[in-house]
């Protein structure tokens, strides 16, 4: 027979560490290096979920708001047609959640920029790939989606500023969320 005062704190415990589940592709220096001199980024987001609720963020509102930390920090931002007619880098965010109920969600975010790169072992390909990515998963409720997708923005912010030094502002590495 289950203690019915030990069950309801099991529970708790078990929901604190499923919040608290956070996984990041880790950025190495050849990752942060392939952001040096990029003159302009274009910024792609989507939203996915099956039952979003009004609260929840749109893709036109992150992706106005991507954009502006982007401007904010001294990066500039491109139209996607400019991006893609000159071959410009394309930041891509990947939003997908899941709201279990109205206190508690599941949420995925995935940034990486993408830019044309050439072969090492054979410089005449030319291809579009991820030369920096960053992700985040967890369970967990009470806190605004927004705020984890600012998170990863931030991230990508300061290694861009790593490998551009010149840039004058300062990095507001926010780390991960606290739960």
């Amino acid at each position: 027979m289950i203690n019915c005062k030990v069950l309801p704190t099991s529970v708790l415990i078990i929901l604190c560490l499923m919040s608290c589940a956070f996984a990041q592709f880790p950025r190495d220096k050849a990752s942060i290096d392939s952001l040096r001199g990029l003159k302009g980024i274009a910024v792609n987001v989507s939203v996915s979920s099956a039952n979003a609720f009004p609260q929840d963020p749109t893709e036109r509102e992150l992706q106005e708001s991507v954009e502006q930390s982007l401007r904010t920090a001294g990066i500039e931002v491109v139209s996607k047609r400019s991006a893609d007619a000159g071959h410009l880098p394309m930041l891509i965010v990947s939003l997908d959640l899941s709201n279990d109920d109205i206190f508690y969600y599941h949420l995925s975010i995935k940034l990486g920029l993408r830019q044309d790169v050439l072969l090492k072992a054979n410089p005449q390909v030319e291809m579009t790939t991820a030369t920096w990515e960053s992700s985040m998963s967890m369970f967990g409720g009470g806190r605004d989606k927004r705020e984890f997708v600012a998170t990863i923005v931030d991230q990508f912010i300061c290694d861009f500023r790593a490998a551009n030094p010149s840039t004058t502002r300062s990095c507001r590495r926010s780390g991960p969320p606290s739960w």
